[in-house]
């Protein structure tokens, strides 16, 4: 399989440090350990990173939400109807997930967004049959905020009826130190998805870089 595009952030004090405000910098990363929802029987586990590409407008950016998740709902699809069915959503509370009545409702960017219009109705995920997703999901012009405006806020998982059952605060991947805040040397997310062109795109993310890259589907026929 011969790679076509190969992007790489390197996740490093030096970076940070550096160019802490460069365009495609670490300061557009954010990620969380899930659990299962307060006062619930999950038993959900795993990692979600955010990533907020940098554009010149609010509604022109995109959130891309890269999922290492088991223990969630399974056959999950993106052709899920019900309404928060196989959903996963930003929400306004900034709590660590140990109290349900705190976490909140949808969080987005009313000036840009209606109140009537929730962006994240249509935010779905996959999931295999045991309940395991390694889902990359696009959401084109996100909730309307940015990386440090969702800092700090829940995130949530729903199952296929809508139901919440899994949880986590939204950290900034690399801490103002520039060690990785969460993120230890044992700890990786690995996704992959297919688009309608016939292209695969793997992401893996560990303490110390994010690299992305794209193949085509003639490559792997040849291979």
């Amino acid at each position: 399989m011969r790679p076509v595009a190969i992007i790489a952030v390197i996740l490093s004090p030096l970076l940070l440090s550096v160019n802490a405000v460069d365009e495609v910098g670490v300061k557009h990363y954010l990620h969380a350990g899930i659990g299962g929802y307060p006062d619930s029987n999950s038993t959900a586990d795993g990692l979600v990173v955010l990533q907020f590409a940098p554009t010149t407008t609010e509604k022109e950016s995109m959130v891309t939400i890269l999922m290492a998740v088991s223990d969630i709902a399974p056959s999950c699809t993106k052709e899920n109807n019900a309404t928060n069915g196989c959903g996963i959503h930003i929400h306004n509370g900034t709590t660590n997930c140990d109290n349900a009545t705190t976490v909140g409702e949808h969080f987005w960017n009313e000036k840009i967004y209606p109140s009537d219009m929730d962006p994240w109705l249509t935010v779905k995920y996959g999931s295999d049959a045991s309940g395991s997703s390694k889902a990359v999901i696009e959401m084109i012009g996100g909730n309307g905020f940015n990386a440090a405006e969702n800092d700090n806020h829940n995130i949530v998982i729903h199952d296929a009826d809508g139901k919440r059952i899994a949880c986590g605060v939204l950290r900034f991947l690399v801490d103002s130190s520039g060690g990785a805040d969460g993120i230890t040397t044992s700890t990786s997310i690995t996704t992959s998805s297919d688009d309608d062109l016939g292209k695969t795109t793997t992401t893996t993310i560990t303490n110390t870089t994010t690299t992305t890259v794209t193949t085509s589907d003639d490559d792997t026929r040849r291979d």
